[in-house]
């Protein structure tokens, strides 16, 4: 088993590098491969973030240990299964910030935590999100977790919830919000700030399926992504992507039509 590097060359002309191809047509080119095993251990899911530096970030499930292969093809496991201060229980999702100064590793169990670790892969700090997030936890497995930095260790994290008190069948589900905004201060390990966003209720299609009792989503947890001055957000409900300004105002609504 490994994961292969490709290159994505859209062939729309000639190119001395290439064969011709007709135009339109998408080319692969393997440029590297990387081992998921080591003797008998296997790897099921992988953060490929680093992957220009050569490195691939591994867990082990369902023990969800964290290991670092390199380009040297060596294996260095950073962090194992547990509950300790460095270790790591229930789902967990990853994500390297722009600058590659930190990774950040979400939890979500029964205390919700994000771990931090250097570019070293040495563990920071671990920030104990339940407490923050009183009456909600972190939905990384519905959606995911995004990280813009504010200045020197101070982040702001952008979490999709779900309720710790109703679920998502009951009308009281709504009443609720679809994301937080939490900054961070990673050397002191502490939550700074907390702002709830994106309330269900702002939403007049669900208003009007509560209204109709008439609930034809599955999921209700928002996709989204952060730009540098831009937030995007896309509900199943809507089918429509939303772009927020900075201070989550709405600027732009742009429809989306899948089709089978």
């Amino acid at each position: 088993l490994y994961i292969c590097v490709c290159s994505i060359i859209l062939a729309c002309g000639k190119n001395e590098n290439l064969v011709e191809r007709p135009d339109g047509e998408i080319v692969l080119q393997l440029v590297d491969s990387f081992p998921l095993f080591n003797d008998s251990v296997v790897y099921q899911h992988f953060d490929i973030g680093n992957i220009r530096e050569g490195k691939v970030l591994a867990f082990k499930y369902p023990l969800l240990d964290l290991t670092v292969i390199d380009e040297s093809r060596d294996f260095h496991q950073i962090s194992k299964s547990g509950d300790g201060p460095e270790e790591h229980m229930g789902f967990i999702e990853s994500l390297y910030d722009s600058e590659g100064e930190y990774l950040f590793v979400l939890q979500q169990y029964n205390v919700s935590k994000l771990n931090v670790f250097n570019d070293k892969y040495d563990f920071v700090g671990s920030i104990n999100l339940s407490d923050a997030l009183a009456g909600f936890f972190p939905a990384p497995y519905e959606s995911h977790l995004r990280i813009k930095k504010l200045k020197k260790d101070f982040y702001k994290v952008f979490i999709a919830l779900n309720s710790t008190t109703y679920n998502r069948y009951e009308k009281n589900y709504y009443a609720g919000f679809s994301l937080a905004e939490l900054t961070v201060d990673i050397k002191k390990s502490t939550v700074e700030d907390v702002q709830l966003r994106l309330p269900f209720s702002d939403n007049q299609v669900i208003q009007q399926a509560l209204s109709d009792n008439e609930k034809f989503w599955k999921v209700p947890t928002p996709y989204f992504d952060i730009g540098a001055d831009e937030y995007y957000v896309y509900y199943d409900f809507n089918k429509a992507l939303n772009v927020y300004g900075q201070d989550w105002n709405l600027k732009r609504i742009y429809p989306m039509k899948f089709i089978a």
